[in-house]
């Protein structure tokens, strides 16, 4: 028999532990153990069972509370960008009001920029732990870059059971301004397919056309 007999998983150990410290309450005279030990041995296998028992709450609390600190973070982010690109796109806000509420001025050019006219093509990066990684690539240059003057993608969204009809059914996530999407989910999520669509917006708004729509089973 090996003398690694004490199990290395904790819910192993503490079902070897509970057996192990009955017998030898039961035999300590037999054994040669002292009643003392005997009963220091009970108490620690109690200790360790409720420690277990309060580690395997506090997981889950935690897993609980970074799901909703997720969830609120993407609305805030989401809305936030919502309203900023809204703000860059009314020709009536000056330039010191846009820097006044902390979101970018843009760069004074006499060539307006051009309305965006190619389309973000999407591939999956990465699909694991309730987080999907999409990469953009612009359809004029095949490369993973925005096209002259676009500040961005609108990134669409839904989860549904059946592939949308339109992107009409799905909704404005963020205004991402790099060609590298990260939507994250809520474990309620597994298994279920996200749709997306994208399109490029410049500086002034306008908007190019949309993506196909590309869908992405929700990994755990």
């Amino acid at each position: 028999m090996s003398t690694n007999f004490i199990p290395g998983p904790d819910a192993a150990l503490s079902i070897w532990a509970a057996n192990f410290s009955a017998y030898v309450t039961t035999n300590a005279t037999a054994l040669g153990v002292p009643t003392t030990d005997a009963t220091a041995l009970a108490s620690a296998v109690t200790a360790f069972g409720g420690a277990i028992a309060s580690h395997t709450t506090a997981v889950a609390n935690a897993k609980s509370v970074r799901e909703t600190k997720q969830t609120d973070r993407q609305s805030l982010v989401s809305q936030a960008r919502l309203i900023a690109r809204r703000i860059q796109a009314n020709p009536a806000v000056t330039n010191t009001q846009k820097d006044a509420a902390g979101i970018t001025v843009p760069a004074t050019t006499r060539t307006p920029a051009p309305a965006p006219t190619t389309v973000p093509a999407a591939t999956l990066d990465t699909n694991a732990g309730l987080r999907q990684v999409l990469r953009l690539v612009d359809s004029g240059t095949d490369k993973r870059r925005k096209p002259r003057g676009a500040i961005g993608a609108e990134v669409y969204m839904a989860i549904a059971s059946a592939p949308p009809a339109g992107v009409d059914q799905l909704s404005l996530r963020d205004v991402n301004s790099s060609t590298k999407v990260i939507q994250e989910f809520n474990s309620a999520d597994t298994g279920k397919t996200a749709f997306y669509a994208f399109r490029w917006v410049n500086t002034r708004g306008d908007k190019g056309p949309w993506s196909d729509i590309t869908a992405a089973t929700i990994a755990a």
